[in-house]
């Protein structure tokens, strides 16, 4: 079985179950990411320095966007469980999805400037959150953030580890 489409597919999962289920399902999230990390677990060893790395900066996004106002998770001044989960999920699918984004810089940056506001955007949606700035200045802040954050994991990703997998 291909660990993209495992790893792309078993995300959306997780995804779900971080946002809407939040704390009550944390287990599910877990098990969740488990799974996916099952699926692709020397790719994803082979750029544990990368994950961290990733896992780092985008939790250094999260809790900036938290102290300057931007959004506030529900039920909490800082960062939820459930949000770190998420993270870690991300983390790993984006080690093995995105390698066909290595080097593609400018591709990179335009998905993750469409992409992640819309995340946030359906996360508040869900009531995961409350975004505290009217939209076009959400949209402008998760833009920036995610295409920044795009073209680091478009610099990190290996697409050599997943060819190696086997």
């Amino acid at each position: 079985m291909n660990p993209r489409i495992v790893a792309f597919v078993v995300f959306d999962f997780v995804w779900l179950s971080a946002v809407w289920g939040r704390e009550s399902w944390l287990w599910l999230t877990a098990l969740l990411i488990g799974l996916m990390f099952a699926s692709a677990p020397k790719v994803l060893w082979q750029q544990r320095r990368a994950f961290f790395a990733i896992l780092v900066v985008g939790l250094a996004i999260e809790w900036a966007t938290v102290i300057a106002g931007v959004i506030q998770f529900t039920g909490t001044s800082g960062i939820p469980a459930w949000l770190y989960m998420l993270w870690i999920g991300f983390t790993g699918m984006a080690l093995v999805v995105f390698d066909w984004l290595h080097r593609r810089y400018l591709l990179a940056a335009i998905a993750g400037a469409i992409f992640g506001p819309v995340t946030y955007l359906a996360g508040a949606r869900f009531g995961a959150a409350e975004l505290l700035l009217v939209t076009p200045a959400i949209i402008a802040v998760y833009a920036i953030a995610w295409a920044l954050l795009m073209i680091f994991i478009a610099h990190l990703v290996n697409p050599e580890a997943l060819k190696s997998r086997k």
